[in-house]
């Protein structure tokens, strides 16, 4: 476990950048290449697509953090949690809701009101949380 307090510099912040110089995604660890490493577990599609890697720190814990969290908003990476892809991501959440409970309504099957209301959801407002580098979801290699 990492030492959090303000008196000891261990903690980086990262960004990964793909071959266009886009950002990517921001992050803060405290062992970056240890944090890389389950990014291409977790992530293997935006890792494949980072030509350039740029570490800022040490800075004590609070800091690396303020940082991470400044740099998100205020920079929009492309892949991970951004305020703007949270807001969006709770309203298309209520309306896949709002679509499974109507469907339900008529009769229909919760799984297949689920997949129903995602797909919809998928034509007309995209997830989000979803980057170009992500693998498609189970739920969308599901057959009607």
């Amino acid at each position: 476990m990492a030492d959090k307090s303000d008196g000891v510099r261990n903690h980086f912040v990262y960004r990964y950048f793909d071959a266009a110089g886009d950002l990517l995604y921001v992050g803060c660890s405290h062992r970056p290449a240890i944090r890389w490493a389950e990014h291409k577990t977790t992530r293997p599609g935006v890792c494949a697509a980072v030509t350039k890697v740029k570490i800022s720190g040490p800075y004590c814990y609070t800091k690396a953090r303020e940082i991470e969290r400044a740099a998100i908003r205020t920079e929009h990476p492309l892949c991970g949690w951004t305020p703007d892809k949270q807001r969006e991501k709770v309203l298309r959440s209520k309306w896949i809701d709002e679509r499974i409970s109507t469907l339900r309504a008529d009769g229909v099957p919760y799984f297949y009101a689920v997949k129903v209301a995602v797909a919809e959801a998928e034509d007309v407002w995209p997830d989000p949380m979803r980057s170009p580098y992500d693998p498609p979801t189970a739920l969308s290699q599901i057959p009607a």
